[in-house]
C-alpha cells in the first residue's frame, strides 16, 4: 500500500511534467541554483540527461538522478480511496505543492530541502511549500523551543534540532517515519509513520487500522495525534504514534494539539 501511495502521487507530479531529451542540443546556459538543485527553465537546462537527471518544468529545477521513489512524494490533505494514507515529508524536507493537482481540497506535491523553499520566491518560481500541517513554510521552524525534561517513547521520539533529532528512527523494517508537528511557530516536532494509515474521524476502519498498526510496530500503546483548528475544534484527520511520546508533545503545544482514541475524546 505504501509503495503504491508513493507511486501514485508521484505520478500525478510526474504527468504534468514535460520532460525532452535533446540529442544534439547546444551546451545550456547556467540559469544558477534555487537552493541545493540546478535553475532550469525554458531559457537554459543544464540537467545531466546522460546521467539520468532531468528538468521539471513545474517546479523549475533539474531533479537530480534517482528513482521516482527516492523523489519522495506529499499528500497532506485530499484523501481518497485510492490514496487512504498521508504522506509527510521525511526529516527536514518541506511540502513544495504541485500547482497543477494542488486544490483547495488537495494537498498534494514532492519532498525538496527546506533551502528549495527559502530560495523560490526570489527564484520567481509559482511553488508554495508547506509544513506538515499546512502551514505556509517561510523561513522554517524557529530555534529556541526548549524539549522537555520528560522522556519521549526511544522508538518515537521528539524531534528537531533542540530535541538533537534530526533523522526519526525508522520502525522495524519501515525507514518512512517523519518529523511532523513543525512549523513557523513551532521547533519541536513527533516523528510519527509516514506514510502511516492515517485516521479519518468518519472511518472507523481507518482509526483502528492506524492504532492496530501502530501498537504492533511499537509494541506499546498508542494514541491520536490531532491537530486543533483556531476554535480549538479538532482536525478530522489523525496520526498514530507512541501515547508517551504523544502525550508529551501535545503536552508542549496545547493550543495546537490534543491526544485522542479511538473515539475521537481528548485521553485523560
Amino acid at each position: 500500500m505504501r509503495t503504491v501511495l508513493l507511486i501514485a502521487i508521484l505520478l500525478l507530479t510526474a504527468c504534468a511534467e514535460a520532460h525532452s531529451t535533446p540529442a544534439d542540443a547546444a551546451p545550456p546556459a547556467d540559469c544558477g541554483q534555487v537552493g541545493p538543485y540546478m535553475r532550469c527553465d525554458d531559457r537554459c537546462n543544464r540537467c545531466d540527461y546522460a546521467g539520468g537527471s532531468r528538468c521539471s518544468p513545474v517546479y523549475g529545477i533539474c531533479w537530480p538522478a534517482a528513482s521516482m521513489l527516492d523523489r519522495s512524494g506529499c499528500l497532506l490533505s485530499g484523501l481518497t480511496e485510492r490514496s487512504p494514507a498521508l504522506a509527510y515529508c521525511r526529516d527536514d524536507a518541506a511540502c513544495a505543492l504541485n500547482p497543477l493537482v494542488t486544490t483547495d481540497d488537495r494537498l498534494a506535491g514532492a519532498c525538496v530541502d527546506p533551502d528549495y523553499c527559502r530560495d523560490v520566491r526570489a527564484a520567481g518560481l509559482d511553488i508554495t511549500c508547506v509544513h506538515s500541517d499546512s502551514s505556509e513554510f517561510v523561513e522554517g521552524p524557529p530555534a529556541g523551543d526548549p524539549c522537555p525534561v520528560a522522556e519521549a517513547h526511544p522508538a518515537a521520539p521528539l524531534c528537531g534540532s533542540d530535541c538533537g533529532v534530526l533523522v526519526c528512527p525508522g520502525m522495524g523494517d519501515d525507514p518512512l517515519v517523519s518529523c511532523v508537528g513543525r512549523s513557523e511557530e513551532r521547533g519541536v516536532g513527533v516523528c510519527v509513520d509516514s506514510p502511516g494509515f492515517a485516521a479519518v474521524r468518519t472511518r472507523t476502519d481507518t482509526i483502528d487500522g492506524s492504532l492496530e498498526f501502530c501498537n504492533t510496530q511499537f509494541d506499546a500503546p498508542c494514541a491520536l495525534l490531532v491537530m486543533r483548528h483556531d476554535d480549538g475544534s479538532f482536525w478530522e484527520t489523525a496520526s498514530a504514534t507512541v501515547e508517551q511520546s504523544c502525550r508529551l508533545y501535545a503536552s508542549l503545544y496545547p493550543d495546537d494539539f490534543a491526544c485522542v482514541g479511538a473515539d475521537w475524546v481528548p485521553l485523560e
